[in-house]
């Protein structure tokens, strides 16, 4: 295991949390709308003639799965994790050990931002 995070990596990382950032925010503000249950097929919204997305547009290929399967790929090869949270007001991806979470009482879900790295630049 690799007791560091190689810079390009870190950098890598950053890049793909700044695409998920952005992709959270298009959901957050209507643009990117969900087509079934299990967040699988999204579509993307267009404004309507008073500004608000309600306009169906074509279905676009789900970039968040693929962006968080590649931020995992990275963080497995530097003996890590991530852990994504949707909210687009802050960072949206960090990564993590095991070893960090050990002796903590809470998964990493609630305590992400005190031991987690955030992938933010």
């Amino acid at each position: 295991m690799t007791p560091y995070i190689p810079a390009s990596t870190l950098k890598r990382l950053c890049q793909i949390q700044r695409h998920l950032k952005r992709w959270a925010e298009d959901e957050c503000n209507g643009f990117i709308q969900w087509m079934d249950s299990d967040y699988t097929i999204p579509r993307r919204y267009r404004l309507d003639r008073w500004g608000t997305p309600t306009v169906p547009g074509a279905i676009v290929p789900n970039m968040r799965a693929r962006y968080l399967k590649e931020a995992e790929t990275l963080a497995a090869a530097c003996g890590g994790k991530v852990y994504h949270q949707g909210d687009p007001r802050g960072c949206v991806l960090y990564f993590y050990r095991d070893s960090d979470l050990e002796g903590r009482k809470f998964p990493i879900d609630q305590i992400y931002s005190t031991v987690a790295l955030a992938c933010c630049d």
